[in-house]
């Protein structure tokens, strides 16, 4: 695939030369590489959809031995970012540059901060059933079907939650096409009303006009923004938006908060995903979210957006960036920035 279909854009600064980039990148990234956080980042997958979802399968010895080639391949600074951030662990190497379907999407976007990973293909096996729905996401068996009612491991009543916050989960997804997913951090009964009085009471006509947003179809509660719990830069993180995998993620932070809080966050963060539905189309998302085969530009474009920064091989604009109740810069790359997915408010 072209990497000019990956592009950053901005009209005011000019192109900065290779050097500026590294050097841009391994300054934010140089704290992560202090720590070994490989049990960390191995541990993020167990979660990346669900809770206890499937792990990837293990590289082959081809994946292995092709990983190899292409690192030799790559400009020298790719190198050097890889083994910033993974070191010389090659299975690692191997997640971060994998595409189980070969349709030009990563499976995991990682965070270019801890090399966390996170969705990147929504259906990372073909089969057409997204990896929150489904129970074997790395396996193809369209078995499972994709319609009502939630598969087991994401349904509340077979989990054992009240029947208020079981009848708002299969209500969202019904009406909606939303749905509520654990993974590192649960809901409460009071955050699960607060997510159904923002979409039933706060924006009750764009609901009811729209039936469901292209932009928004899950909406997971995990723990911290950042593999480091104690880094302060995730520390004031209630939520945010990725807009590239239609989810919206509600931190620790927020999950604790008190209800009107709650409602408020909720509020502005749909806001977000009803603002991205407004020029939403399939080719442009596609343009959000498909990333190069090979290595070069992988990185830099996280860096680009943080900068404001853009490239000449730009053919046109992405419609929207990852959001959050709190900073300022938006990325949506293969990397990511600091709260995993890059920051917008």
């Amino acid at each position: 695939m072209s990497s000019s279909r990956l592009s950053i854009y901005s009209p005011q600064v000019p192109v900065p030369t290779i050097a500026v980039v590294l050097l841009g990148f391994l300054f934010s990234a140089a704290h992560a590489v202090a720590v070994d956080f490989s049990d960390r980042q191995r541990e993020s997958l167990a979660a990346v959809f669900y809770r206890g979802n499937p792990l990837p399968p293990p590289p082959t010895d081809l994946e292995l031995k092709e990983i190899r080639t292409k690192a030799r391949k790559a400009p020298r600074w790719e190198r050097r970012l890889l083994k910033r951030l993974y070191g010389r662990d090659r299975e690692l190497w191997v997640y971060a540059t994998r595409d189980s379907d070969g349709d030009g999407i990563f499976d995991f976007r990682v965070s270019d901060y801890y090399g966390r990973f996170l969705e990147g293909d929504t259906d990372l096996d073909g089969d057409g059933i997204v990896n929150i729905l489904d129970g074997r996401p790395f396996r193809v068996d369209q078995s499972q079907g994709t319609g009502s009612p939630l598969p087991p491991h994401l349904d509340w009543e077979a989990q054992g939650k009240p029947a208020e916050m079981v009848r708002i989960q299969r209500e969202l997804y019904s009406r909606y096409g939303i749905v509520l997913v654990e993974r590192t951090e649960s809901f409460t009964p009071e955050l699960a009303r607060a997510v159904w009085d923002t979409v039933t009471r706060v924006y009750p006509r764009v609901f009811a006009r729209e039936g469901s947003l292209p932009t928004l179809k899950t909406i997971a509660t995990e723990d911290y923004s950042l593999l480091d719990p104690d880094d302060p830069e995730g520390a004031t993180d209630f939520a945010q938006v990725l807009a590239a995998t239609q989810t919206l993620v509600i931190y620790r932070r927020g999950v604790e908060s008190p209800p009107a809080i709650q409602l408020g966050f909720m509020s502005h963060e749909i806001g977000h995903n009803i603002q991205f539905a407004l020029d939403y189309d399939e080719k442009r998302q596609q343009e959000i979210i498909l990333l190069p085969l090979a290595f070069t530009s992988w990185w830099s474009p996280t860096v680009g957006r943080r900068y404001r920064w853009r490239s000449t091989r730009a053919t046109s604009s992405p419609s929207s960036g990852p959001s959050t109740c709190r900073s300022n810069p938006t990325t949506i790359s293969t990397a990511t920035r600091r709260s995993e997915t890059g920051k917008s408010g």
